[in-house]
């Protein structure tokens, strides 16, 4: 009998750690063909090696891309539409962690750019692959909903020069991916292409390596009491019960409530379309 995901064709973001290798784990085990995409081109070969061995599944490759560099989007979109006819699953999974407010060539805030910014042009330059291999799944990692229900998008200052600090840039970029997901699904409504946010849960990731010395060794530490695995993740992209899912908040295996902020949902939508070269 074929694995569940077999034939499926599945990209990860954020492919070589934390959630991102987690989810892509997951999905190799059932059977799917996975793209691994990942800055570091080093770790995500690794990562591809490491679990190609693991799984048993032959049918992993690797695409390098800086998701803050939209030139680089642009490059891995256009690889993966190439060497791949078709696309079931868009796992949006990649995430950064910087103590100093940091800026990318684009001059775009790094975290920002990152995890709202490069994930929103990649989905856009994918998405008509994605409505042609229907029925196909775009699934974005957030944190805990409790507190992102309270988080606030700064449109005043999107790039957090004034008021910049690590959890606020994160805590921005959760809510807007929230936000956004569900505006995505919102506007596939009907095409057999769901769009959903899942909380990973706490799992050991690689986040900490820009940290300061003082403080990556500790939390390095504490990640490695932390497991390796997002099911959550891995239930979002590949259970069968979840195929008409969409706009759905999930937590472990249940959907819970979020508030639908639709006016700013659309205002960031078209926020991020002017920050986009040539959208």
């Amino acid at each position: 009998m074929s694995s569940p995901m077999h034939g499926r064709v599945c990209l990860v973001t954020g492919g070589s750690s934390g959630v991102g290798l987690s989810v892509a784990r997951g999905l190799a085990l059932q059977g799917a063909t996975l793209i691994l995409l990942a800055r570091d081109a080093e770790r995500g070969m690794k990562a591809k090696e490491r679990l190609s061995v693991e799984t048993g599944n032959p049918r992993i490759g690797l695409v390098p891309a800086d998701l803050s560099e939209q030139d680089s989007v642009r490059s891995a979109a256009a690889a993966v539409l190439r060497v791949h006819g078709g696309l079931h699953v868009l796992a949006c999974c990649a995430g950064v962690l910087y103590p100093q407010r940091r800026v990318g060539s684009s001059g775009h805030e790094l975290t920002f750019a990152t995890e709202v910014l490069g994930h929103f042009l990649l989905v856009s330059l994918l998405l008509e692959r994605l409505q042609a291999s229907a029925p196909a799944r775009v699934v974005v990692v957030a944190g805990g909903p409790g507190l992102l229900k309270r988080g606030v998008i700064h449109f005043d200052d999107i790039g957090l020069r004034e008021r910049y600090s690590p959890l606020r840039a994160k805590l921005q970029a959760a809510v807007a991916k929230v936000l956004l997901t569900q505006e995505l699904a919102r506007r596939l409504e009907g095409s057999r292409v769901t769009a959903n946010v899942f909380h990973p849960g706490l799992v050991r990731s690689n986040l900490a390596r820009h940290l300061p010395g003082s403080l990556r060794v500790p939390v390095q530490a504490a990640m490695a009491l932390l497991g390796r695995e997002a099911d959550s993740g891995v239930f979002a992209a590949s259970a069968p019960e979840l195929e008409a899912t969409t706009g759905a908040y999930l937590v472990g295996r249940h959907a819970v409530p979020f508030p639908e902020r639709r006016e700013e949902a659309v205002r960031l939508w078209r926020l991020l379309e002017g920050m986009i070269v040539g959208f």
